[in-house]
Parts: structure tokens; C-alpha cells; sequence
């Protein structure tokens, strides 16, 4: 089911409001799964791209592709690395999400839904610019279960990495560094109050 990789990259565009595209991006409903890689989200510069990732591996329900539904029980995101700017004006170079998403080519692919039980990240890596200096966190592992309905409830986050310092503290002389490591495991709305369990 290749055929579906157009108009996945075009709803899934739509939705960040950022141009996404996969380098190959394949279905199987037999096996129930889907896998893909060479993700990208587009940012403001041609050769920085907001958000690439390696390899994405997906569970979905056998019944529903069959009936060319994909619904999500599970995610692997290996690779990930997400490529953050502060602009002179103080905002990140997130894009905005449109208020009104089109469905233009609904009919052209599959519908489907996100009920997945657990997302894992792999080996991700994150990277800060402000100015000319750039924070890079990487090693970032993370497990994060899902209730009955898609909703993270439960995340173990591992962040390890580097980081200058100076870019968060001005007052510290230049070249200042320290090794980042958090590990954290607690219930996802104690983190973000209301979006855990209705």
C-alpha cells in the first residue's frame, strides 16, 4: 500500500501546518503494520529541517487496514532530532498550527486514528539555537504509555547530553559546560495538569 504515502504526507502537512515528507513509507494490513523512514518536517531553512527521523515502525489494527483504515496501537520513533531556533523577536520557529484543517484528499487515502498503548523514542536528539550558539541534548530514550484512548498517561523520560551553559545563564564566562542527565518517571499529567484522564 506505497499509494498511501502522498496523501499521508499531505494530511499529516496540513495538520503541523509544516510541509512533511517520508523517504519511503509502506503499509502492510496482513502483517499489521506500518514502517517508515527519511521522515522530515520542513523549517524555515531548506537544509535544517524542524524535525527529521530515521525510522518510524507503527502496530495497527489488521481488521481495519483491510477495510483501508489505519488505526495506531503502538510507535517506535527511532533517531528523531528536532532542530529548535529562537528568532530575534523571541519565538521559537514552531509553526502554527491553522485553525481550519482542510480535508482535501480524504477520498484519495486512508482515514485513520491514533490508540496507540505505548510510543518509544529512540536515540533522539534535540538541538537549541539562539543566536550563534547552538545546545545540543541528545541520547533522549523515552517510553510513554497510553490510556484507552491515545492520551500519554505515563511517561519515563531519559534525557543525556552536553550543554553550554552560557546560552541559559549570561553571567557565566564563555565556554561553560555541563553533562545533562534526567531521568524522569511519573504520571503525564503531573506534568501537564488536564491532559491526562478525563
Amino acid at each position: 500500500m506505497k499509494f498511501l504515502q502522498q496523501p499521508i504526507e499531505k494530511k499529516l502537512s496540513a495538520l503541523l501546518g509544516a510541509k512533511v515528507t517520508f523517504a519511503r513509507l509502506s503499509i502492510s494490513p496482513l502483517s499489521g503494520k506500518l514502517e517508515a523512514e527519511g521522515m522530515r518536517v520542513e523549517g524555515e531553512s531548506a537544509d535544517r529541517p524542524l524535525l527529521s527521523v530515521g525510522r518510524i515502525e507503527a502496530k495497527i489494527v489488521v481488521a481495519k487496514a483491510l477495510m483501508g483504515q489505519i488505526v495506531v496501537k503502538s510507535l517506535v520513533v527511532e533517531r528523531p532530532e528536532v532542530f529548535l531556533m529562537q528568532r530575534e523577536d523571541g519565538k521559537l520557529n514552531i509553526p502554527r498550527r491553522p485553525e481550519k484543517i482542510s480535508k482535501d484528499g480524504d477520498e484519495e487515502g486512508a482515514k485513520w486514528e491514533f490508540e496507540a498503548e505505548s510510543i518509544r523514542i529512540k536515540d533522539g536528539v534535540v538541538r537549541f539555537q539562539r543566536g550563534a550558539q547552538v545546545s545540543v541534548v541528545e541520547e533522549i530514550h523515552a517510553e510513554l504509555k497510553c490510556d484507552d484512548r491515545g492520551r500519554i498517561d505515563l511517561a519515563a523520560i531519559e534525557l543525556r547530553g552536553k550543554t553550554d551553559l552560557q546560552n541559559w545563564v549570561s553571567s557565566l564566562p564563555p565556554g561553560a559546560t555541563t553533562n545533562v542527565r534526567v531521568e524522569i518517571t511519573l504520571p503525564w499529567r503531573a506534568i501537564f495538569p488536564g491532559r491526562g484522564r478525563e
